[in-house]
């Protein structure tokens, strides 16, 4: 991919991306008040996942009427991955077996990056090549890691991949 910074060079009002994303929003939403009990941590990380589904929501309309959504929206959704990264990995450690976690821990981590660096177009200090990568993993290794999940878990990893498919569509050229 040619190297694209500037916030226009890549985000165009698109149908596909308002779909994906809308959809990524509302399972993010439903997923958190899902998992909206247990302890007071687990709570405080759904709380988070709430206003991130919001943000992602209104940062989809923005761009699909074709205005450029302020990078604050996506601090909610970045800190929604790293408090969720933190607060599973102490459940994880406690059976430390590959093949249960491996999937959901890179999966958090490419959607962590994936936003940040969707978020970084709104300075018009993106890159391209990073979005697509870390998008396309993100679609890879959430698509991976919904096998065997609780119906909560499984919305906001599904979810979660159907927003970095929304990114991965449009930093590839949203089908031009």
């Amino acid at each position: 991919l040619e190297k694209k910074s500037a916030y226009e060079d890549i985000y165009r009002p698109c149908g596909q991306d308002l779909v994906f994303s809308l959809l990524g929003a509302l399972g993010l939403l439903a997923g958190c008040a899902l998992g909206f009990r247990g302890s007071i941590a687990q709570m405080l990380v759904s709380l988070l996942g709430l206003l991130a589904g919001l943000s992602l929501g209104a940062g989809a309309v923005m761009r699909w009427k074709g205005k450029k959504p302020s990078a604050a929206f996506s601090v909610f959704v970045v800190l929604f991955y790293v408090a969720k990264l933190f607060r599973d990995f102490r459940h994880w450690e406690i059976n430390p077996a590959i093949l249960d976690y491996c999937f959901c821990l890179f999966a958090l981590i490419c959607f962590m990056i994936a936003t940040y660096h969707a978020a970084s177009f709104s300075f018009d200090h993106g890159g391209r090549r990073r979005l697509c990568f870390y998008s396309l993993c993100g679609v890879f290794f959430g698509a991976t890691a919904m096998a065997g999940q609780a119906l909560s878990e499984l919305l906001i990893y599904g979810a979660s991949a159907c927003v970095c498919l929304a990114y991965a569509m449009q930093a590839l050229g949203n089908g031009k």
